[in-house]
């Protein structure tokens, strides 16, 4: 962190979260900067990254820790998904009963495995023909719109019998993630709320108010 502005804008911003999110100080701030590292936000934005966490944990059945600990374990995707939508699709999980490391990792299977889809097997090949989808057109559509695509395949997946839903599911995401990617695409109106919060006017200054209040 260069500059006296950006370590006082830094230090304030990681104060406020530690307070907001009942972690200590010292770990939370390591845990913002790696953040902001793996996302390629800028220091002097930093606050606006706790006020996104802040107001997701206000709003929705997930906690600032988990999301905090999602993102850091999502930041191998951080080329696919932005901080916003990464932390709205990790939230999601978390608020339906996954834990920390399964809503990370199930999002990125889900990121991962539409991403190379033409490198995929019969099993995968199978799942998207189901779905009435190209793979070669997949790849495409991943590399400029990923929650778009994502949230287009778990639709589909979604109008499928009960009983089909999750063989597609297994066979798009494996057996570790088709049950979790499943019950994604049955609950997709609370992803699209998330997605919502993420980029709600609200969400500016939440930190600042809880800061306001508290002294």
């Amino acid at each position: 962190i260069q500059g006296t502005d950006n370590l006082l804008k830094f230090a304030e911003a990681s104060a406020k979260a530690s307070k907001a999110f009942e972690l200590p100080a010292g770990d939370l701030a390591e845990n913002m900067g790696k953040i902001a590292n793996l996302y390629k936000i800028p220091i002097s934005n930093i606050e606006q990254l706790g006020d996104v966490i802040n107001y997701l944990d206000d709003n929705a059945q997930s906690k600032g820790s988990d999301i905090i600990d999602v993102l850091q374990r999502m930041g191998g995707v951080a080329d696919k998904l932005n901080y916003k939508k990464a932390a709205a699709l990790g939230s999601t999980f978390l608020s339906l009963g996954a834990q920390s490391d399964v809503a990370a990792t199930a999002s990125i299977a889900m990121v991962r495995e539409l991403s190379i889809a033409t490198m995929q097997g019969k099993r995968f090949q199978a799942g998207m023909e189901t779905l009435g989808l190209s793979s070669e057109k997949m790849e495409k559509r991943m590399s400029n719109d990923a929650m778009g695509t994502i949230i287009s395949v778990l639709e589909r997946i979604n109008k499928l019998k009960p009983e089909a839903q999750m063989r597609v599911t297994t066979q798009l995401f494996g057996k570790e993630y088709g049950k979790d990617a499943a019950k994604l695409a049955n609950n997709l109106t609370e992803l699209h709320k998330q997605l919502k919060l993420v980029n709600d006017e609200k969400a500016k200054g939440s930190m600042q108010r809880e800061s306001d209040i508290d002294a």
